[in-house]
This record gives structure tokens, sequence and C-alpha cells, in this order.
């Protein structure tokens, strides 16, 4: 029997794989499903995700709100880029979680919830010594009178952070966040003013105060797996470093080492070998370094680069912020 800890994205699509391939595979969560967890709730290129796990298609097309359009902003510059297909779904973590543990559980997963120490595949969220670096978001959901208007904000740089506001908007609601490298001393007051500004642009309602949660973010994976078990997801630091997502990265690496476990037809050795160099293969391309040498200069490069783009290439923009393909 293999044991999972944490039974979020990557945990329970480990376990769906690991059913799916007669292994029997425990799933141990502390918290009662369905629970929501601190995010921002948006899955990047949807297409990909439909591409990569067939089985979150019906999911996507009728329980998200698929985005066609964002606005990217920098300063004072600011513009709007349409696409044929759809940039991100957005959905709530206790909508997606839930139904992720329940397909894994339909393929004979078994769910404990209880906290589980010792475990043979981690996936419980950042862990301090798997990661280089880290930052922290500030999130938020606001209920709204009316449909949201089907677009994304991007603003990078929002009130000197180093890293970026958001607005997605969802069904009946919005999630208002905002992301930055750590050390930040003034993230949560940047947050705030975000709020503020939203509000001042009629984006949202003037009555609402919202109280954040607030969220680590891990990134530069230092390990993968050591002798006693294997990180998966935000557990391995599997988290972009310019954007923030890891929920794609977070199921790649629970179907990754699920694979590799059917290869070697158990937890060895070589099937932890083997998982480390398909997540170096397939996902650590995708998490593209910002080098923290020259701190301050790196920063003010990235700032005039992010406001060109977005005055000329909001397409490339596009393209790079959400892992569009074309």
């Amino acid at each position: 029997m293999l044991t999972i800890a944490g039974a979020g994205p990557a945990g329970s699509t480990c376990a769906y794989y690991l059913a799916n391939s007669a292994f029997e595979a425990t799933l141990y969560d502390k918290e009662k499903f369905p629970r929501e967890k601190p995010c921002a709730g948006g899955l990047f290129n949807p297409e990909a995700y439909i591409k990569e796990f067939p089985w979150l298609e019906k999911f996507i097309n009728k329980n998200t709100t698929k985005i066609y359009k964002v606005e990217f902003r920098c300063s004072n510059v600011k513009a709007e880029f349409q696409s044929d297909k759809p940039l991100l779904a957005t959905t709530t973590r206790k909508e997606f979680d839930s139904f992720i543990l329940k397909q894994a559980k339909k393929q004979g997963a078994t769910f404990i919830q209880s906290k589980l120490n010792k475990a043979n595949i981690t996936a419980t969220g950042a862990k301090r010594f798997t990661y280089k670096h880290k930052g922290i978001c500030f999130v938020a959901e606001a209920k709204t009178k009316s449909k949201p208007e089907p677009k994304a904000i991007i603003h990078y740089f929002f009130n000197h952070i180093k890293g970026y506001a958001w607005l997605f908007p969802k069904k009946h609601s919005v999630n208002i966040g905002l992301g930055t490298y750590l050390p930040c001393r003034n993230a949560k007051d940047a947050f705030f003013r975000f709020i503020d500004k939203l509000k001042e642009e009629s984006l949202l309602q003037k009555n609402i105060a919202q109280k954040p949660n607030a969220a680590l973010i891990p990134f530069s994976p230092r390990k993968l797996y050591d002798k006693n078990t294997v990180f998966i997801g935000d557990s391995a630091g599997l988290v972009a470093p310019k954007t923030g997502e890891g929920i794609f990265f977070a199921m790649l690496s629970g179907k990754l080492l699920a694979n590799a476990v059917w290869h070697w037809k158990e937890l060895s050795k070589r099937a932890k070998k083997e998982y480390a160099i398909q997540c170096k293969k397939k996902i650590l391309p995708m998490l593209k370094q910002i080098p923290l040498a020259n701190y301050n200069i790196i920063w003010k490069l990235a700032k005039a680069i992010i406001t060109k783009k977005i005055k000329k290439h909001q397409k490339t923009l596009a393209k790079e912020f959400f892992r569009l393909n074309y």
C-alpha cells in the first residue's frame, strides 16, 4: 500500500493514476472535504489541462468560467488582449479539489481524514527544505450583484511590489489577490490599496471590506525526494516563479510519479530517480527562474521589459503568462 499525505491537486492526482494502475493508494488529509484554500483559482491555459488530464474536460466545461480577455497594467500603462482560445478557466479550490479527490476515489483510492506525519508520498504544501526561494500571496473572494465582466486584470509591480496584483472573474464573484517575492514589508498594505483602486474604478462594490487569506509560495526546487518520501506539487517547490502558478505542475508531478511507480512496479529508488528525471524534463523548463543576483537591477530591467510588452507585444505577454501554445 502506498500512502499519500495531502489530498490537494498533487496528492489526489497521484492517487488517481496509482489506483488506475491497480496500486493500493491511500490519501490522508487533516481537512474535511470539500474545503476552501487560499488561491486565485485560475487554471491557466485550460486546453493544456484537458490535453494532459482528459478526465477534467467535463468539469472545466461545466464548472468553470472561461476567460478570453486580459488587461495588463504596469504603472500608468495598460492594454487589453483578446484571445480566440481561453486564457484561463476560473473556479474555486473547494469545487476543484473535491472533484479531483472524487475521481481518485472512483478509481479505487481510499481517503482518510487524518494527519499523517510519515508517508511514502508528501503533498502537504511548502516544505522549508525543498525549495530555495519563496513568495507570499494575499487572496480574497468577493460576491458580485451581477455577473462580472469576463476579463482578467494583471497589474505588474502594483504599489512597487516585486510581483503583481490580479482580479479574476468567476460565475458570481471575483477573486482579488496580490503576490510578491519575499522579503516584502508592504505586501498586505499593497493588497488593500489594490482593493481601494478597484473600488475607485467601480470594479468592486464600495461596501466590500475583504479580509484576505495568506499563503506561502515556494519556488526553485531543491530536492524532489529523499530516502523516506517523495515530494510532489508545492511540497517539491514546483511553482512558476514569474506567476505563482502551481496547480498544473502539482497535478503533472503527481501523474509523473505514478507513471514511474507503474514502470518499476513499486516506489523504489529507481522509480524515484525516474520521477526526478521526468520532472526535470517536463516541468522544470516551464518554471523559468528570475535571477536574484543584482536584485534591484534585475527588477528595474523586468519592469522596463514588461512595460514595453504591454505597449507593443500584448500577445507575447499573454502567451508567456498563461503558457499558451500559439
